[in-house]
């Protein structure tokens, strides 16, 4: 078992890149409710960007890059929040995780690609966004599945390397998608839970999948149903009064929605 990373904190920001701006903030803003404000560009390589505040506090980013920078903006990107970027870096690098070319040539958070080609970004604690802790089961983005063709490497970079407990794993009982799965726990309480897709299923999950918590999954669902958004899976019941279902916003990828649901 490699060391741990003893300064690792918290997921407070989730890059979301997009085709489709216009369309992804009518859904957050009007499907979803969430409050949203259009940014400027800041010489990220960007065309258009807009942050998405979601109720618990996570920032879901929105970008548009430009032609030459959207090589660099193929996946969802989870921004991990560190006290020391530098150690944080060279301790990954230790492990023979790769860094690829910053997608801000002015700004100084380095990129990484994990095992199962998720890239991660780290971010200095000492940020205007600093992740505040979570509630769980509250309306927000709590969750996150990381899919991976890699499992156990993947597992290993985030929970031996990066030092984030596990809190459960095993072979899903409920959603029949995955082999196999693994629950790490940042320390404001957003779960990173690595996946493995069977064959039939890696198509819709081969990047990041942000999980929006609803205050109520069936109303979410009929909303997103008349908005004519593409639904991937039906609701999910695990029997305790939650589910959970898949669905494709246009230009921006695979998404789940879960909350409380009574059959």
């Amino acid at each position: 078992m490699s060391q741990t990373c003893p300064n690792m904190r918290a997921i407070g920001r989730i890059l979301i890149p997009t085709d489709d701006l216009d369309g992804a903030l009518a859904f957050f803003g009007t499907t979803l409710g969430f409050s949203f404000q259009i940014e400027k560009s800041t010489g990220q390589g960007l065309l258009r960007s807009a942050n998405v505040k979601t109720p618990n506090g996570v920032v879901l980013e929105l970008v548009t890059p430009t032609p030459e920078r959207a090589h660099l903006y193929t996946h969802p990107m989870v921004v991990l929040t560190v006290r020391d970027v530098d150690s944080t870096q060279r301790q990954l690098q230790a492990q023979g995780i790769d860094f690829l070319e910053s997608i801000d040539p002015e700004q100084t958070w380095p990129v990484c690609r994990v095992p199962g080609s998720t890239p991660v970004q780290l971010q200095g604690a000492a940020q205007p966004d600093h992740p505040k802790t979570i509630v769980q089961g509250a309306a927000g983005v709590e969750w996150i599945l990381v899919p991976s063709t890699q499992f156990e490497a993947t597992v290993s970079c985030f929970a031996d390397t990066l030092g984030l407990p596990i809190q459960a794993q095993g072979e899903p009982v409920c959603d029949r998608r995955f082999h196999r799965y693994a629950q790490c726990l940042t320390t404001n309480g957003v779960v990173l839970e690595v996946v493995e897709p069977i064959p039939t299923q890696r198509a819709h999950f081969s990047s990041p999948v942000v999980s929006l918590t609803v205050e109520d999954l069936r109303t979410a669902k009929a909303r997103l149903e008349a908005d004519g958004i593409a639904l991937l899976s039906d609701i999910v019941d695990d029997s305790e009064q939650w589910g959970w279902f898949y669905f494709r916003l246009p230009g921006a990828g695979t998404f789940q929605l879960q909350g409380p649901y009574h059959p």
